[in-house]
C-alpha cells in the first residue's frame, strides 16, 4: 500500500494505491489511530494487473495507520502498515483580538491569506474585522464614542 501525500489537512484528499501480483484479488483496507482498534475503511477488488488506486478524503485529526488485507487463491495476504498524518490546518488570527475599535487590526484566515485590515468607513465609524465562531474573518461596522474620531482604521480620542 502507498499513500500520497502522507501528510494532509482535515477534509483534504490523499491517494491510496495497491500494487501487487494478485490480479482480481478481493481486498479490504483497515484504519486505526491507536493500532489496537481497527476499522474497516474500504472494500474493493484489484484489477486484472493486481492494482487499485483511489482518491479519498479523510475527516479525522492525528496520525492514522492503514493496511490492506487481500484474499487471493484462497489465502489471506496482508500488506505492510502505512501512516498518514492529518492536521487541522485551518486558522483565523486577528491581531487586535476581536471586535476592538480602538486598535488597528488585521484579520487573516486560511481562506484569505492576504488578510483584511480594519478601515475607517467615515470619520465616526470603523469597519472592524474579527474571527467569527466558524474561524473565518468577518466584519462589523462599529461607531466611535462621542469623544472619538476614526483615523487610520481605529477610533481615536480627539
Amino acid at each position: 500500500m502507498n499513500l500520497y501525500p502522507d501528510n494532509v489537512c482535515i477534509g483534504e484528499t490523499f491517494i491510496g494505491s495497491v500494487y501487487s501480483n494478485m490480479p482480481n484479488a478481493s481486498c479490504t483496507t483497515y484504519i486505526s489511530q491507536d493500532e489496537i482498534n481497527w476499522i474497516q475503511y474500504l472494500n474493493y477488488s484489484l484489477d486484472a494487473f493486481g492494482s487499485y488506486s483511489e482518491i479519498r478524503s479523510i475527516d479525522m485529526n492525528g496520525t492514522a495507520t492503514l493496511y490492506v488485507k487481500c484474499i487471493y487463491d484462497g489465502k489471506e495476504v496482508t500488506s505492510s502498515k502505512e501512516r498518514i498524518t492529518v492536521e487541522d490546518c485551518y486558522y483565523c488570527h486577528d491581531s487586535d483580538v476581536g471586535q476592538n475599535k480602538g486598535s488597528l487590526g488585521m484579520c487573516e484566515d486560511s481562506y484569505n491569506k492576504m488578510g483584511f485590515q480594519d478601515v475607517c468607513l467615515d470619520s465616526f465609524s470603523v469597519k472592524e474585522y474579527y474571527c467569527n465562531d466558524s474561524g473565518i474573518c468577518n466584519n462589523i461596522r462599529m461607531i466611535c464614542n462621542a469623544n472619538e474620531t476614526c483615523i487610520s482604521g481605529k477610533c481615536t480620542v480627539i
